[in-house]
């Protein structure tokens, strides 16, 4: 049975070679940081399922989307279709290109192809960028139970000379650069300069861009200190607050911390 799977997999996508394509984001320094983006699920799912999709803990997935949901949350808290969840993760930048380290891994199922994972991941990857970090040189021969690096695209750069947080955002149909940039405490002026955009217009629907934050702000359950709440979650020198308190790309921005929280 095995065989033939394989052959009529091989059959169907025969059409569909391994390209180059523009894998990650540009950076220009060399460096491990933490990174948030968008995922938009095409079907109802959970928080739990999500952060298990991403490789993240429940609670570094929650304190990213504390401001969506009550502090009563658990992780069978249902996600309906086309809502946004900001996934935070470990980004690595090197050799000019910023995609995440070596997170998340998804085990391919029986049946199952690259374009699908791609899809999965909300097409934040191409079924090529899978292929090319995993070393797949036929992308009509994966097997089950074989673990595959999903290399989510992110930043660790600098920029204007301040330490931020890149956090990937997925334009919706009525965003404009403007609108963005004003959400999220920023500048037009350095959305279109960070995404290499000639101008201000022209955004599309789906589109996934580069929103630097500064001095962003993380909340997790009190009780739980930085080191628990994982690697994932953020930089050690971001404040950490509570629940009560909202992420800083919904308030107006603070300065970061003059002195790190101590290192894990």
């Amino acid at each position: 049975m095995r065989s033939f799977s394989t052959v009529l997999v091989i059959c169907f996508f025969s059409s569909l070679p391994i390209s180059s394509t523009a894998l990650g984001l540009n950076c220009t320094t060399t460096a491990t940081c933490s990174a948030l983006i968008d995922y938009v699920s095409h079907t109802n799912t959970t928080l739990g399922k999500i952060a298990n999709l991403f490789g993240v803990s429940y609670i570094s997935l929650f304190g990213a989307n504390s401001f969506s949901f009550p502090l009563s949350t658990s992780s069978i808290q249902t996600v309906e279709v086309n809502q946004t969840i900001k996934i935070p993760f470990q980004c690595n930048c090197g050799g000019g290109i910023g995609i995440s380290n070596q997170v998340p891994v998804y085990t391919v199922k029986k049946g199952v192809y690259l374009i699908y994972i791609a899809n999965k991941y909300s097409n934040l990857v191409t079924y090529q960028d899978i292929a090319t970090v995993n070393d797949i040189a036929n992308a009509n021969l994966i097997y089950p139970d074989q673990k595959l690096w999903i290399p989510l695209p992110c930043n660790c750069d600098r920029v204007e000379g301040d330490q931020v947080v890149h956090y990937g955002h997925l334009v919706s149909k009525v965003s404009s650069v403007v609108q963005i940039a004003k959400k999220y405490g920023t500048t037009p002026g350095t959305l279109t300069k960070l995404n290499g955009m000639a101008n201000s217009t022209g955004l599309q629907a789906g589109q996934l861009i580069d929103v630097p934050l500064s001095g962003y702000i993380v909340s997790h359950p009190k009780g739980l200190n930085h080191q628990q709440i994982g690697l994932n979650a953020l930089p050690c020198n971001v404040k950490v607050v509570y629940y009560l308190e909202i992420p800083s790309f919904l308030a107006p921005p603070v300065p970061m911390l003059d002195t790190p929280i101590e290192p894990y």
